[in-house]
């Protein structure tokens, strides 16, 4: 009887990293950079993500912080994603920093999520 030979472990995947600045344009509401709306427009966003993706809306986790007098930072993950969004309403600014295996599906989370706050993205690999 022969020892059955072993399967080299499979590869990690290699996640791409991509940051994006989302500038306030003439166009954008003032509540673009509002803590709930943000909060609504990324939860909104991971749970479509992850029924896409086939995965319990469960796997979406979503922590914020709430900086005085404004500002907020906010952590989505999801399998396979990570995003971090911070917002400088005094500035109308909001950067976001993503990190997933999929660069194509990076690049549509921004588009989405600028779309979803009606901002400008402007989006640069990183890694």
């Amino acid at each position: 009887m022969s020892i059955p030979a072993r399967r080299p472990a499979p590869a990690p995947r290699i996640w791409d990293r991509h940051q994006s600045t989302l500038r306030v344009t003439a166009g954008t509401p003032e509540d673009a950079l509002e803590p709930a709306r943000v909060c609504e427009v990324l939860r909104e966003m991971g749970h479509r993500m992850a029924a896409a993706e086939g995965t319990p809306a469960g796997a979406v986790q979503l922590q914020t912080h709430h900086f005085q007098p404004q500002g907020l930072s906010v952590v989505v993950v999801l399998p396979g994603l990570r995003a971090v969004l911070h917002t400088w309403p005094e500035h109308g600014l909001a950067t976001l920093d993503l990190a997933g295996a999929d660069p194509v599906g990076l690049g549509q989370w921004v588009t989405e999520l600028a779309v979803g706050l009606r901002m400008e993205p402007n989006l640069q690999p990183t890694g």
